[in-house]
């Protein structure tokens, strides 16, 4: 509590000082007036990262101090292009986007500087905006905020179909320990096992990729999607075993 007491107490010093103690105020002044106030935080980091760039660049090569003035605003113009959307950003438009990204508009004693922190950290995220629908995202978003997102989805599918091809070619090669050119009646009963469930697996998965994007997204669809993905993973025991081949008892009896 004491906490909060004086995160509102900082609020009120500061509604004072900006308004000079009026009672009544616009939201439009004061959200007008948290923008400039998110502006100048922005302005005082990108003057202090180019103030380490300069420094830097002093130490480590001295012959090229002369062509350091000229490349400390081209680093400045490029800090604002890269920025430049994200700082002209009314304090609505982030907590939107926050609440588009699943994320808490707000979390305790965070303010306007923090939360824009918090949504370019996860803009550069792709693990973050890899459950985001494109259908979520809506017609309001900026171009800007979709494109971002869409090339975040794009990136992490990327990153996780490498992983997928290769399990698939490791599962072709007899990852089970499952030859693939005898014939099935000639198998041994583990191997047996574990050809009819791979199949059955892989037909189910099949159906359940096929399966339309509208439908996918319905409780009905999703539901069908987290019980194949469940399957697949309870059935990891028997597939070892069966490699292994230590059945117990009770299963080779059945």
């Amino acid at each position: 509590m004491d906490v909060l007491k004086r995160e509102l107490q900082r609020k009120r010093q500061l509604l004072n000082a900006d308004f000079g103690g009026r009672r009544v105020l616009r939201r439009a002044e004061i959200e007008a007036r948290e923008l400039q106030r998110i502006r100048e935080a922005e302005r005082q980091l990108l003057l202090q990262k180019q103030l380490r760039h300069s420094r830097l660049a002093a130490v480590s090569s001295p012959s090229s101090s002369s062509s350091s003035p000229t490349s400390a605003p081209a680093d400045a113009d490029a800090s604002r292009a890269e920025s430049g959307s994200e700082e002209s950003l009314p304090r609505e438009e982030v907590i939107r986007r926050l609440r588009v990204l699943r994320q808490p508009a707000t979390l305790f004693g965070e303010d306007d500087v923090a939360r824009l922190r918090r949504l370019r950290d996860l803009i550069e995220d792709p693990a973050a905006l890899a459950d985001v629908d494109e259908a979520e995202i809506g017609e309001g978003q900026t171009n800007d905020f979709l494109r971002d997102i869409q090339a975040l989805r794009a990136k992490a599918a990327a990153a996780t179909k490498p992983k997928a091809a290769g399990v698939e070619a490791q599962r072709g090669e007899g990852d089970d320990g499952v030859p693939g050119d005898v014939p099935f009646e000639e198998l041994c009963d583990e191997d047996k096992i574990t050809a009819f469930f791979r199949r059955l697996m892989g037909e189910w998965t099949q159906e359940v990729d096929g399966m339309p994007e509208a439908e996918r997204r319905t409780a009905k669809g999703k539901a069908a999607v987290a019980t194949c993905k469940q399957c697949a993973r309870y059935l990891d025991p028997l597939f070892k075993q069966c490699k292994k081949k230590m059945f117990g008892e009770e299963i080779s009896v059945t």
